[in-house]
């Protein structure tokens, strides 16, 4: 109980004190030159980029023959700018207007996903945020997950249930891959969570980076029991393979 009502104190916390620090981001993403990615654009079972052909039932050339314990990645993006940009300032500048916006275009691009998936139903359904340390909501001002599953829901038309928790550590941005594997056991089931049987849960996060964190709450969450796990993520970090090919110059044929 007492853990329950320091999340509800906080949250007020949150919503009185987060105000318009920057500009107002429907004008942002009016002005930017930026789409959400069509889903050919990226890998259904990681979320990395891929070019045609790229991608097969078992995965592309990032995850293909590595464990990926979600059912399935949908994203707005890949990690680059502009979005980079954008989920940086929600972070470390409160921005919790942009994180509302995004995880509204998120929600509309997972129920696009899921009227195009027979085993991705909204029915039952229910959304899940990536926890946060207290500590650091605190620090920061924001819960971006929270606010972008909130959004998430309301175009879903579902409930977000926080099942999740985790003990504070450092930033994982600050983390190599192997220490953001370590760090991942830190997440842990809330006590007395609720059983999740034939329930299709979305796990919302800001960043897929290496995948380490999402893979460690889908282990947790598959011992409720639900039938689909999907991840929905602003942003997906691209590996340096994908990177360098990106960043190779194209020729044509012409004169």
């Amino acid at each position: 109980m007492m853990g329950g009502r320091l999340h509800e104190w906080l949250v007020s916390v949150e919503q009185a004190w987060i105000g318009w620090s920057l500009a107002p981001p429907e004008r942002v993403l009016a002005a930017a030159p930026w789409r959400p990615d069509a889903p050919a654009a990226y890998c259904r079972r990681c979320g990395g980029s891929v070019g045609d052909g790229e991608q097969t039932p078992e995965g592309c050339g990032s995850c293909r023959g590595h464990s990926v314990l979600t059912d399935r990645v949908v994203r707005l993006s890949a990690y680059c700018e502009p979005m980079r940009g954008w989920v940086r300032a929600i972070k470390y500048r409160c921005w919790a207007e942009m994180a509302d916006s995004l995880g509204h275009r998120l929600g509309a691009v997972l129920a696009s996903a899921m009227r195009d998936d027979a085993c991705f139903d909204a029915r039952g359904a229910i959304v899940v945020p990536m926890p946060m340390p207290w500590q650091r909501r605190l620090y920061r001002g924001i819960d971006h997950a929270g606010i972008i599953a909130e959004a998430a829901a309301a175009v879903l038309r579902v409930r977000v249930h926080q099942v999740l928790t985790v003990s504070n550590g450092p930033p994982q941005v600050s983390l190599s891959a192997s220490r953001r594997s370590r760090r991942a056991v830190r997440i842990r089931l809330r006590a007395g969570s609720p059983r999740l049987e034939g329930v299709a849960v979305v796990l919302i996060d800001d960043v897929r980076t290496s995948g380490g964190s999402l893979n460690a709450a889908a282990r947790l969450l598959q011992r409720l029991g639900p039938r689909r796990i999907v991840a929905g993520v602003l942003a997906v970090t691209d590996g340096p393979s994908r990177r360098d090919r990106d960043d190779l110059p194209s020729f044509t044929s012409g004169h």
